[in-house]
């Protein structure tokens, strides 16, 4: 539990304070007002506050899940960032190496989504990656930096080992110096076609 959240269940233990976190998982606030309605949004917290609060959060996510105590909800959501990095970069390798293989990435796709490679990611962004558009939409590269930073420190604090998204982390300060700070994270793309 990190130190913000320490300090908050100890108000809260005391009955000084109420409180419940709800991170949202990430990738779904700035698509469509439908994903958002479907986006799952991990919990954390006290019961009582998490009452209070539930019926509000339910009129926009598809479900809210009590993940656990003070700092669960954050943790949960470094997990989904280390995940999707990794995810990313796969995505990205995946379809360059179509490209240059000259397949047709909208066939290719169509087969592979159906099996164990789909994902969010693939469904909505191998476009966009496939056209090296990476502008004006998502999640920009400057948030999934910050995220993961924040996961690498955690990493430190509770002994995890994460040699892949330190990797991924890398390739998106590229990304950066490139000038995508903005850019969505799909960029990752951006790094295997120019070089």
């Amino acid at each position: 539990m990190g130190k913000k959240a320490k300090i908050v269940a100890g108000l809260v233990a005391v009955g000084a304070a109420i409180a419940v976190a709800l991170p949202m998982v990430p990738g779904y606030w700035l698509a469509s007002d439908d994903q958002v309605k479907r986006a799952v949004r991990a919990i954390h917290g006290h019961t009582a506050a998490l009452r209070k609060a539930i019926g509000g959060e339910l009129l926009y996510a598809k479900s809210c899940v009590l993940i656990g105590s003070p700092g669960a909800g954050q943790l949960t959501k470094m997990v989904n960032q280390i995940v999707i990095g990794g995810l990313m970069q796969g995505l990205a390798e995946g379809l360059n190496f179509g490209q240059r293989a000259g397949l047709d990435m909208e066939k290719v796709v169509s087969v592979i989504s159906k099996g164990a490679a789909q994902s969010w990611q693939m469904e909505n962004r191998w476009k966009p990656m496939t056209e090296g558009k990476f502008d004006g939409f998502g999640f920009a590269v400057d948030w999934m930096r910050k995220d993961l930073g924040i996961c690498l420190a955690e990493a430190k604090h509770n002994g995890a080992r994460l040699p892949v998204t330190a990797l991924v982390d890398q390739f998106y300060a590229q990304v950066q110096a490139r000038g995508g700070k903005r850019w969505d994270t799909c960029s990752l793309m951006q790094l295997l076609i120019k070089d």
